[in-house]
């Protein structure tokens, strides 16, 4: 297969990054694979998606390690490439790693590009047109109220302040298009002495997420990886699931933000969420996406670049990449359970 992966940033791609994790698989396996700075992509006259894509001067022999050094140095071997003839093309690109506003002032940046591509039968992961909707949380209330914490989006302070004296609990204010824990902070109610600036901080970033603290979040998380809206079976009896639970100065659970990662097993209120999501995610094109759950209830969806891989290697000894290539593969095979 011809494999691209649309990215951000690319000196700043760890080796522990399940962007490198995708596309050291896509080597080994030997598809034609190429990562892409998304600031590269064009259109030309014939309307067919390009870009300029980067790979080590050694496929088959490239570690994650030395991939991502090869990254840092610059040293690597280069092409323009027409998007259009590939197979498949991963969007990881977190456009909030570099010219933060584009989300707010000019929409999600790839989306008219995926939109081409998609057209043209590439499949595209994920599909544009719904990942900020599932990634903001918004298209989260379609569920029940069960399955998710209560609440509002809102740029008004009135809007906020009205919404914790009828919530009378701990609740949660984050940027509706944020990621990765940044600019998250727990409140206690309206009348937190702080209240007024972080809504004004969360503001200046566009929209704010506000919504209910779910108590068992105190004691960790749980994140599932989805693929194609199914767990997927990691054998004796392991899903690709796992726990992260924060560190004792800090509320977010988070495994970049000093956070622990451990074993989990679902219960039947997380398998409920899953059933419930699963269907939808499939239907709106979103093939890869990280679930986090606390108390039998959706916290967040990660679609724009869904990590973990490298924790359910760690905790498993299971390369989920792998598991994503052979779906990709053989596409009529059950990749989950």
């Amino acid at each position: 297969m011809r494999v691209a992966i649309v990215t951000g940033w690319l000196p700043l791609q760890r080796e522990e990054t399940s962007t490198l994790w995708l596309f050291v698989e896509a080597l080994r396996r030997g598809h034609d694979a190429w990562l892409v700075d998304f600031l590269t992509l064009g259109l030309d006259a014939r309307g067919r998606v390009t870009a300029t894509g980067v790979r080590p001067r050694t496929d088959g022999a490239s570690s994650r390690a030395a991939v991502a050094a090869d990254l840092r140095s610059g040293d690597l071997a280069s092409t323009r490439l027409d998007l259009s003839a590939f197979d498949v093309v991963f969007l990881r690109h977190n456009p909030h790693d570099r010219y933060s506003s584009w989300g707010e002032k000019l929409g999600n940046p790839v989306g008219p590009f995926a939109y081409a591509l998609e057209q043209g039968g590439v499949r595209v992961v994920n599909r544009p047109s719904h990942a900020d909707a599932w990634a903001s949380g918004v298209a989260l209330h379609v569920l029940p109220e069960r399955l998710r914490p209560r609440g509002i989006v809102s740029r008004n302070e009135a809007d906020v302040r009205a919404f914790l004296a009828e919530l009378r609990g701990p609740a949660v204010l984050k940027p509706l298009h944020g990621a990765g824990g940044v600019g998250v902070f727990r409140v206690a109610g309206p009348s937190d002495p702080n209240l007024a600036s972080m809504v004004d901080t969360l503001a200046g970033l566009g929209f704010v997420a506000v919504e209910e603290f779910i108590p068992e979040a105190a004691d960790g998380d749980v994140r599932v990886v989805l693929w194609d809206g199914r767990l997927l079976d990691l054998g004796e009896g392991r899903v690709s699931a796992y726990r992260r639970v924060h560190r004792p100065d800090d509320f977010r659970n988070n495994v970049h933000a000093g956070g622990a990662r451990a074993p989990a097993e679902l219960a039947g209120a997380d398998h409920e969420v899953i059933d419930a999501l699963g269907p939808l995610l499939r239907a709106d094109g979103i093939a890869l996406a990280g679930l986090d759950l606390a108390g039998g209830r959706i916290i967040e969806v990660n679609v724009h670049a869904p990590g973990g891989l490298h924790n359910l290697h760690a905790l498993y000894g299971v390369d989920v990449a792998a598991r994503i290539y052979e779906a990709l593969e053989a596409p009529d095979s059950i990749a989950g359970i």
